[in-house]
C-alpha cells in the first residue's frame, strides 16, 4: 500500500523528450516511464509504461510493464 505520484513533463535523457512518470511516493525503485492510463473503473486503475533497470556494469534495459492498482476511498 502506498501513495501514487504522477509527474508530468519530466525530461527523460534516454528518450530525449518529456515523459509522464508514475511512482510510489518516497521511492524510485518502482516507477513507470511514459505512463498511460489504460482503464479506470470503480476502485481499479490499470497503468502501462516502461520500467527501466540498470545493471551493475552500466547497461540499461526498458521493460514494458502493466500495473493494476486498487484504489482506496
Amino acid at each position: 500500500m502506498g501513495l501514487l505520484e504522477v509527474l508530468s513533463s519530466v525530461q527523460d535523457t534516454v528518450l530525449g523528450r518529456a515523459v509522464t512518470v508514475a511512482r510510489f511516493a518516497g521511492t524510485q525503485h518502482h516507477e513507470l516511464i511514459n505512463v498511460e492510463i489504460v482503464k479506470l473503473t470503480g476502485n481499479e486503475m490499470i497503468l502501462s509504461g516502461l520500467e527501466r533497470r540498470y545493471s551493475e556494469f552500466g547497461g540499461r534495459a526498458d521493460y514494458a510493464q502493466t500495473w493494476l492498482l486498487k484504489l482506496l476511498p
